[in-house]
């Protein structure tokens, strides 16, 4: 989990859930995947503030996973490059990654059907979005075998 990552960089983790059940989503360990990246950045990039996530359904019934930070944001000339592979912020030297974690997120966000988007402004911290539509939480996952862009990828590590 994130939580002993978030206590080794002194973050207060908030979690704000539906209490409904889940449908079976079609592929879990992509969404988690996602999930631990947006959480590990916002840990990382939060300047040791408060993180949030919040995790409700759309009104087609589908997962919206939002996690938000007050760490020092992104300009806005940056928002979309921050997707590209091997794309790392100047503020973002001091802990080092392989500017592959957001790139990789966005993409497999798409293959579910859905998307990753980011709102942001230097100085207000930064609110990442993963929207994954009802029809892909029932549907039958992504499979690597099948996707050549997903080759190579590992679910379990957070980039």
């Amino acid at each position: 989990t994130v939580m002993p990552f978030a206590e080794k960089h002194g973050v207060e983790l908030t979690l704000d859930t539906t209490e409904e059940p889940w449908e079976s989503i079609t592929d879990p360990r992509r969404v988690r995947q996602i999930g631990l990246n947006l959480f590990s950045n916002a840990i990382k990039f939060g300047a040791g503030k408060p993180v949030r996530v919040v995790c409700s359904r759309a009104q087609d019934g589908g997962l919206i996973l939002e996690v938000s930070d007050q760490g020092s944001g992104i300009a806005e000339e940056d928002l979309e490059r921050i997707f590209d592979e091997f794309v790392q912020l100047e503020q973002s030297v001091s802990d080092p990654g392989t500017g592959l974690g957001l790139a990789i997120s966005r993409r497999l966000a798409k293959l579910l059907g859905g998307s990753l988007n980011v709102e942001s402004a230097v100085g207000e911290g930064s609110i990442f979005q993963l929207i994954v539509p009802r029809s892909t939480l029932t549907g039958s996952g992504i499979h690597e075998e099948n996707n050549p862009a997903l080759v190579g990828s590992h679910p379990d590590k957070v980039a």
